[in-house]
This record gives C-alpha cells, sequence and structure tokens, in this order.
C-alpha cells in the first residue's frame, strides 16, 4: 500500500465517516430495543454492539485526527482537499473557481495528498492502522481499491 493511495482513501471517506458513525449508533440503539423482550442471547447481542460501537469510535477518532490536520494545512493546499475532497467538486470546477488550468489543479491536488500522507503519519495513521481499516470495514477496502492504482 502507497502511503498516498491511503491518504486519498481516507481524503475521500472523510464526509461519509460521521454519517457511518451516526448509521451505527442509531442501529445499536433500534437493535437493543427491538430485542428487550424477544432476546435470548443477550451476551451475543451485548458483544454485537459493543462491537459496532468499537468499530464506530476507530473512525471516529480517525475523522478527529484527519480534522486536526487539515486545520494546519497551509491555505492553499486546504483549499484544493475541502474543494476536491470534502465538496466533492470536479477538477474542471475547482480550476475555474481558483483560475487555473486543469493540469495544475491536478498538480496541486497530488501535492496535498503528498502533505496529508505524511502529516497522518506523524499523528499515527500509519500503514498497519490503514490494513486495519481496510479488514475492518468493506466500504473503506472498496473505496481504497477504486481510487489506486492497479
Amino acid at each position: 500500500m502507497r502511503k498516498n493511495d491511503q491518504a486519498k482513501t481516507i481524503l475521500t471517506i472523510l464526509p461519509d465517516i460521521g454519517r457511518y458513525c451516526d448509521g451505527v449508533a442509531r442501529a445499536n440503539h433500534a437493535r437493543a430495543l427491538a430485542s428487550f423482550n424477544t432476546c435470548t442471547d443477550t451476551q451475543q447481542l451485548m458483544e454485537s454492539i459493543i462491537d459496532r460501537a468499537y468499530k464506530s469510535q476507530v473512525l471516529h477518532n480517525l475523522k478527529i485526527k484527519v480534522e486536526k490536520q487539515l486545520e494546519s494545512a497551509p491555505k492553499k493546499l486546504g483549499a484544493f482537499i475541502t474543494a476536491y475532497f470534502i465538496e466533492k467538486k470536479k477538477i474542471a470546477q475547482v480550476a475555474t473557481e481558483l483560475g487555473l488550468c486543469e493540469r495544475t489543479v491536478f498538480r496541486k491536488i497530488d501535492d496535498a495528498i503528498e502533505w496529508f500522507a505524511t502529516k497522518l503519519e506523524r499523528c499515527g495513521v500509519t500503514q498497519d492502522f490503514f490494513g486495519h481499516l481496510i479488514l475492518t470495514f468493506g466500504w473503506v477496502a472498496a473505496i481504497y481499491n477504486s481510487t489506486s492504482p492497479r
């Protein structure tokens, strides 16, 4: 796994982490309520809820680390990251809004990914951690596979 591919994946999933964590919380709550009178294996139910809550917490902690790193981004790099990854704008739209050619935008986004990859390593989002994300969350693995070259 290349560190830039990992960084690109994390930036791509960032807008979805909050929705995922909220969905897990709602699902756990609903599951607990639904099983209140019908649960035959309370221990299994609790283990499932705890496992899902743990997974949600891992992503929530990742989101906090990522947001903290993005706050420290140089203004121009931060603008490219926000426009392309957070706001999901197309390259052409970013180029138009910033008054640049598309080739320059591609280059600046690559620079931003490189900067972000270095910041991730420094804050503990290592290759091992990313490997854990890939193994634990199928949707993260799918995004990684779609964003990294073969």
